[in-house]
This record gives structure tokens, sequence and C-alpha cells, in this order.
């Protein structure tokens, strides 16, 4: 089995450090927002992902590093201009970096006669994976995405948190507008006397814009559950490791009692990803087993809403036998007269450490998740390749088993559909735990939910994941499976190719890996366009 080429990361920790001392800078925190501007703004595509990570990253320092040095804001010109060049020359070698290994990488995997070698469980493979992994979902999107993964938790929310899932979204939005309405495009950052108010608030002024409807503690409640309040040392926190702004992404301020958000999209994720970590610290297995009923309903739910009259079989909960005795389930199964989508749903619920970026506990989550899914998707797979063998029943009971032999396809694919994103999944499924191949999709509920809305056309979306499993030895060309579903995107819809043959003879005849620079340009410019939306939430 071929290795992948091993990374040296010397280059990017040296990066980390240089990064750690400009955060001593008094100018630093100027330096940041004038990063998240040009983001805001239109910045670069090619390395949106990128820039959000080293923003991101930053941030962490910056929260940090205010604990030793109190008073940070002071605009001496010759600091700015040097931090600025400082952070341009940073994000540069980064980018040049990144696109340097990936050449170096994936040349290596291609060959005139031969499909790309599964690749093994490699540390530094997966971090560059994460690294790059961007966001398909608008902040939007996880706000609605949040309300609906809690609905049914609200009242726990409340008995821990001291407020309702509802009361939270309410507050974020209110944010999201005093944010919009401080922003001052246009203007020189560098001659406003100070530029952080632009990104600062406090309980009062989101006590006045709810119409002084809201609760002050209800208020406070809410802002310090997404405050970071770790006693992460500075030299802990590394691109490649920690960063504590992707979790809690508020930092308070002691000396004014006001908060600071620099990236209000983190916050949106937030509410969607961090809430679960919370309640599982709080309920164990009880969150998982009541979170595993809604997962299988929502997902059931966002397909049946775009099923419209098309005549695909689609059903969840299905129950299946063999000789009497309890075999294995489907949780929802999606099936047209070519091919069967098996969704197997997994609420495993993934570690903070994982999502901080301890490549141990993403390996121990990963393979606690995804390696169980893909045992019992194989045994669906199995009863459905043979129908006669096996008896099929539906959450009431009834057997379906006519149903399935009339309106199932033998070609099956098999996808493990996870509740939490997983840094780097894309590649890790590409990889081998344990000598056992895993050769599968996996993808999150964020995903399906934002596919479901661009593409809204169940054959399609069928279409989709069989490419997926057709590209499975590729897939690790692209990083992340955002980038996959956009080239997916822009084959069919733009260049209109209504086939996979054409399609998968790009990957066969090495076209892809020759254009991989463009496509991933392309897609990463289909990413930005639609990870960004307004503050109207639906």
């Amino acid at each position: 089995m071929k290795k992948s080429k091993r990374i040296n990361f010397s280059v990017l920790d040296a990066l980390s450090q240089e990064i750690k001392e400009i955060a001593k800078c008094r100018t630093y925190p100027f330096a940041l927002l004038y990063m998240h501007h040009q983001l805001l703004v239109g910045g670069s595509t090619r390395y949106f992902s990128i820039d959000k990570k080293i923003l991101n990253y930053m941030i962490s320092c910056l929260y940090i590093q205010r604990k030793v040095h109190k008073k940070v804001i002071y605009f001496d010109i010759n600091e700015q201009v040097y931090v600025y060049n400082k952070l341009s020359c940073i994000r540069n070698i980064i980018g040049n970096f990144i696109l340097e290994k990936n050449k170096e990488i994936f040349s290596t995997l291609f060959s005139e006669d031969t499909y790309p070698q599964f690749l093994t469980f490699d540390t530094d493979f997966v971090k560059i994976a994460a690294f790059l992994s961007a966001y398909i979902s608008s902040p939007n999107d996880f706000l609605c995405l949040a309300e609906i993964r809690y609905k049914n938790f609200s009242s726990d929310i409340e008995k821990y948190f001291g407020f309702k899932i509802e009361e939270c979204i309410k507050i974020i939005q209110i944010i999201r507008v005093l944010m919009k309405e401080k922003r001052c495009f246009g203007k020189d950052l560098r001659k406003q006397e100070d530029p952080l108010d632009q990104i600062r608030f406090n309980i009062d002024e989101i006590f006045r814009k709810s119409d002084c409807l809201l609760n002050k503690e209800l208020i406070f409640n809410v802002l310090n559950f997404f405050v970071y309040n770790s006693k992460l040392d500075i030299e802990k926190v590394s691109l490649f490791g920690r960063i504590p702004s992707d979790v809690y992404p508020i930092f308070y301020e002691d000396d004014n009692k006001s908060y600071i958000l620099f990236d209000e999209y983190n916050l949106c994720k937030s509410v969607y990803d961090t809430l679960g970590f919370a309640l599982y610290r709080r309920m164990k297995k009880r969150y998982e087993n009541r979170s595993g009923d809604n997962l299988e309903n929502v997902v059931y739910s966002v397909l049946e809403n775009i099923r419209h009259k098309s005549q695909i079989f689609l059903d969840k909960r299905i129950k299946i036998k063999k000789s009497k005795n309890d075999y294995t389930d489907i949780d929802v199964i999606l099936s047209n007269s070519y091919v069967s989508i098996i969704f197997q749903c997994k609420t495993k619920t993934m570690t903070e450490d994982s999502i901080l970026g301890d490549e141990n506990k993403i390996r121990e989550d990963y393979e606690e998740s995804i390696g169980k899914a893909s045992i019992q998707g194989e045994k669906c797979k199995e009863a459905i390749l043979n129908k006669e063998k096996f008896t099929f029943f539906d959450e009431k009971e009834n057997n379906i088993s006519s149903k399935i032999n009339s309106f199932c396809s033998k070609h099956c694919v098999i996808v493990t559909l996870l509740q939490e994103n997983y840094p780097g999944r894309t590649i890790q499924s590409s990889m081998s735990f344990n000598e056992e191949k895993i050769n599968h999709i996996v993808i999150d509920f964020p995903f399906l939910y934002k596919i479901s809305k661009k593409i809204n056309n169940l054959n399609i979306i069928i279409m989709y994941f069989d490419f997926r499993s057709k590209i499975a030895p590729f897939q690790c060309v692209f990083y992340s499976e955002e980038n996959i579903f956009y080239y997916f995107y822009y084959e069919i819809y733009t260049r209109k190719r209504c086939s996979l043959r054409p399609v998968m003879n790009d990957f066969k005849n090495d076209i892809l890996h020759n254009k991989i620079d463009e496509i991933i340009e392309y897609v990463q410019r289909e990413i930005d366009f639609f990870s960004w939306g307004n503050t109207d939430h639906p």
C-alpha cells in the first residue's frame, strides 16, 4: 500500500512562531481588524479558507496575549506598517507553501495506467486537509441548522445554560445587525480613534437593540457561553493545533466590560457546533440517543421537501430481518432505478479536542463513528443486493419487501452522515484504519442541507453521490467535500455534461491532475460566493 509523502512542517511552524511574536505588538489588534475588513469586502478568493484559518489563529493569539499586555491599542505608524507587511508576507508564504505541497503530494499518487492507491493515516496530511477545508454553509444556514438540531433540546439548554435555542439565535442576529451598522467600509481605518469599536459591543447595546424586550441576564448567559475562558498558553496554540476562536469566537475585555467579535461567521457556526459539545458534557449518552432519532427525522425531511412528484423511493428506519432474526437497520434510503443511496446517520459526538486540532483525537473520534458506520452500511448493502434472502419492515412494522424489490436498485452507495463537522474527513475517508479499507462517502448534515437547497433535485443528488463513489481513489485531491461538490456542480451545470462518463474520463486520463490548480481556484470561488449571506434570518 502506497503511503503519502511525509510533509515537513518546519516552514509553517516558523511562521506560527512569527505570528506569536507580532501578537506582542501594540498595533496587532488593528492589523487583525484590517485583515477581517479585507475578507468582508472581497479579499482574495483563491486563499479564502487559508485567510480565515490564519485570522482565527491570530485572534486566538491576541486573546491570550491580551492577558499579558493589558494596554495593546496604540497606533504607531511605523508599527502599523511593520505588522501589516508581516501579515501579508505570512499569508503569501503559507498560500504558496500549500500549493507547492499539493503538487508534491499528488504527483506521487498518479501514474499513466493505475488509479492512486489509498493512503495510510498520516498526521501531517490530515492537518493540511483540516487546514484547507472550507465551509459550504452560510451564517444563516448554520443558524437555521442549529434551530433544527436543538429544537428538541431547548428545555435542556435552558436548564444547563440559562437560555433557549430561539433566544440564543435572536441575540446572535442582533449582534450581527450591530456589527453591520458599526462597520465603516470605504474609510481609512488608521484615521479612526479606535477602530476596534467596529467590532466591540456590550450587553446594554444588545438590550436597546431588542427594544428593551430581552432580559439582560439572558443576554449575559448567551454571550458568556461563547466567550473563551481557558488558561491556554500561547505556546500551545499553533496553525495546525488548538485554535480556540474556532469554537469560542467571542472574547471579553475586562477593562471596559465589553465584548469583541472578529468573525461573525464563526459565531454562527459555533451555535451549531459548540452547543453540542456542551450538551454532551452534561448529558453524555442521553444526548447521543435522543440526537439519533432527531437526525434521521431531519435528514428524511430535508430530502422529502425536494422530492416533489418524482418517482423516487425515500424511506427511513427500515428494519431488515434474515430468517425472522434482526439483521440490521437502514437509517434513510434514497433510490431511483439506477442507484440506491444508503444513509447511515451517526450522532457520536465529536470531542472538543478534535475540532481544536488534536490529530490523535481526530483519529479516535473518526474511527469510533465512521468505522462502525461502514460495517453497518456494508450489511445494508448486502441485504439490498440479495433482496430475496431478507425481509424489510418500515418503522411501523409494515412489511415493505415488495416496495424494496420494485424501487430499490441493487447498485448501492453507502453514505455516512455525521451530525458534526469532522476536520479533514474527506481525506480520512480515503485512508486505511486498522488495515481495513474504508471506501465510502462521509458527509455531515450541514453539507446535505446546503446541497439540497442548491440543487433542489433528488435525481441530481443521487447522481452526485454516485459520482462521489466512483472517484473515491481521487477525492483526496480536493481536500474537502465542498470542493468535490462544486467540481461536480461545475461539470454538470456549467459545462452541461449530463453523464458521469466524460467526467470520469478526466480522472482516468489525468486531465484533472493537470488542471488541479485551475479547478481548485474555480470551486473555491464558488464556495466563497455561497458561504456568505445577509443578516436576515428566515
